[in-house]
């Protein structure tokens, strides 16, 4: 697996190149406020196909535990899968069904790399594949989104 936790971030080029056809859309944020919070970065995008992200783990996302909180993580993946979708679809999207497996607990300071690939796209729905790998790239979780393709 390549070293994605050095790897630059491309999240702007990826929002300038394809979310463009969101500009003026009246109640689109990109990236949104949870973007801006969790601090991921974009290593790696093959156009409306894959995304690769990286998350920090601070303290404030742990749970009583002193472990990543499991609602967090599935935000990351939904961080991940929301930008990949949005370019998939050049529309607004929402999850419809999503089933979550975790596999290892994460710690405070560790990275989190996120890998999410399209499965199929019909004319209404996206069905997306992603996996969650530690920074010694140990399988930590493992999820299957669907999503439904709004109106633009």
């Amino acid at each position: 697996m390549l070293d994605y936790v050095n790897m630059p971030d491309i999240s702007n080029e990826l929002f300038i190149k394809d979310f463009d056809a969101f500009k003026g859309m009246e109640n689109i944020k990109i990236p949104p406020n949870c973007t801006l919070e969790f601090q991921g970065k974009t290593v790696e995008y093959v156009p409306r196909k894959k995304i690769v992200r990286v998350f920090g783990v601070p303290e404030k996302f742990t749970n009583p535990i002193g472990v990543l909180q499991g609602g967090v993580l599935t935000a990351f993946f939904d961080d991940t899968i929301g930008p990949l979708s949005f370019a998939v679809a050049k529309a607004p999207i929402v999850t419809t069904s999503l089933t979550i497996n975790f596999v290892r607990s994460v710690a405070p300071g560790d990275s989190l790399i996120i890998i999410a690939e399209v499965v199929t796209r019909s004319p209404l729905t996206i069905f997306f594949e992603a996996k969650a790998y530690d920074q010694k790239h140990k399988l930590v979780a493992s999820l299957s989104s669907q999503n439904l393709i709004l109106k633009k």
